[in-house]
């Protein structure tokens, strides 16, 4: 069984943070990855070309480049063309600012799942912020941890953001905008914690990143 495909929609982040972000989905074991670009207008040309170029030289070819405004469903639309794209089989999400953490290998937690009949696996976010307590520019000197040594629920408390996301789903399943839920399902389904006191791994570790659609 091969491990689930990576699927994200990209935006104008910084090259070293999209590096480093390749790197540790490659260290989690994810061999396919579908990614595409979106950049609003205003981003220089200069930008685009080097973040597509990180994309090569990782060995990957990014699916597609769109440009225009960064809308509420944007993020939805391309990430479900890449889901269709991707075919059957697991699905993982995580935006360019997102390293996810697992208590297992992923073809572990994915057989867990498909043991319990769960199509989805959640997690939960936790924002990194530097020892000074601030939200500091990505430094890929030192690493993530060494940058971004505290975490917490830092849009929970201050923006009111649901920090539950779905991380991993089956092919056939429909993911709401932001993959908090499934659409229909009030509490989404029973694999995403329903209050942070059942949370448990696997994790979001959010940096720092302009990116939209976060």
């Amino acid at each position: 069984m091969l491990t689930p495909t990576l699927i994200a929609v990209v935006g104008p982040v910084e090259p070293p943070l999209l590096t480093a972000w390749i790197r540790h989905y490659r260290w989690l074991g994810v061999e396919r990855f579908l990614l595409a670009f979106h950049f609003p207008e205003h981003v220089p040309n200069a930008l685009r070309h080097e973040l597509q170029a990180v994309c090569r030289q990782a060995g990957i070819i990014p699916a597609g480049t769109s440009s225009g405004p960064w809308h509420e469903h944007t993020d939805t639309r391309i990430r479900d063309a890449l889901r269709h794209q991707a075919g059957q089989g697991w699905h993982l999400f995580a935006d360019a600012d997102e390293f996810q953490q697992y208590p297992a290998p992923l073809r572990e937690v994915v057989a867990q799942a498909e043991r319990n009949r769960q199509p989805v696996v959640g997690g939960v976010l936790l924002d990194r912020i530097s020892a000074s307590g601030r939200l500091s520019d990505w430094n890929p000197r030192g690493g993530l941890d060494l940058a971004y040594p505290l975490g917490g629920h830092i849009t929970h408390r201050l923006l009111h953001g649901d920090p539950r996301k779905i991380v991993l789903a089956r092919h056939d399943i429909t993911l709401a905008s932001g993959n908090h839920r499934t659409p229909g399902q009030e509490g989404g389904w029973s694999a995403v914690p329903r209050s942070l006191s059942e949370a448990v791994p696997p994790v979001f570790l959010r940096v720092p990143s302009e990116a939209p659609g976060s």
